[in-house]
This record gives structure tokens, sequence and C-alpha cells, in this order.
């Protein structure tokens, strides 16, 4: 993992301006350009999901099992409260905005799941198991 991550990091990073640029253009079109911030919460509010799943795993890769357990657990309840916090902050703009809210997570983060998915089938057969490999 730690030798796919910075590969993997600027592909999101990438991803993510190609996700702002597309909700910028579309808020144009439509008019309504006061709206695309709501777009940048969810975005935001998916990068930073994306970003402490990413941490937790390669964090609690090292660790014992129920130290592991742990590690992902509290991601979790992290990435609740932030994705909470942005659709309660949208819903405050209006049904429009959180809307355009969820729509930019949902796309920011289908994306880079997409991408994890992707990269995870490009790596060998022999660096995914090797404790496996061994018994």
């Amino acid at each position: 993992m730690k030798n796919a991550l910075p590969g993997i990091l600027r592909q999101l990073a990438v991803l993510f301006c190609l996700c702002l640029v597309l909700g910028a253009a579309l808020a144009l079109k439509s008019g309504g350009l006061s709206l695309l911030g709501a777009w940048a919460m969810g975005l935001g509010a998916a990068a930073v999901c994306i970003w402490t799943m990413v941490y937790r795993t390669w964090r609690s890769a090292s660790l014992t099992v129920g130290a592991a357990k742990a590690q992902m657990l509290w991601g979790l309840i992290l990435r609740l409260i932030v994705v909470g916090a942005a659709f309660f902050f949208a819903a405050r703009g209006g049904k429009a905005a959180l809307l355009l809210a969820v729509g930019g997570f949902l796309s920011f983060y289908a994306l880079a799941l997409a991408l994890f998915v992707r990269s995870a089938l490009k790596i060998p057969k022999a660096e995914t198991a090797p404790a496996a490999s061994k018994k």
C-alpha cells in the first residue's frame, strides 16, 4: 500500500480538480454560480471521507487486530460526522444546495472508489497477500 499510495493520491487530486471544474461548468451553464459552494462542500466532504479511509487503512495495517478495529471504528465515526455536518449546512441553503452537495459528494466518492478498484486490479498477485503465500 505504501508503494501505491503516492500514485493514487496524485490521481485523486486530479479527479478532485476535474469534479470541481465539472461542477463549476454546470453551475455556470445553469446560471446558478452561487450554488457552487454547495457542490464544493460535497466534494470536500467526500475528499475528507476518502482521505480518512485511506489513512486509517494504511495506519491500521501495522497494528494489532484489536487496535486496527478501534482505528477503523473511529474513522467511521469521523466520516459520518463530516458527512452529516456538510449535509446539514448545505440543507440550510435550500433544497437545491442540498442536492448539489449530495451530488458532489456522491460523484467524487464513487469515482474515487472506482479508482481504488482499478488500481487494486493492477497490483500483481504476488504483492497482494504475502502472508498467505507463506502458509
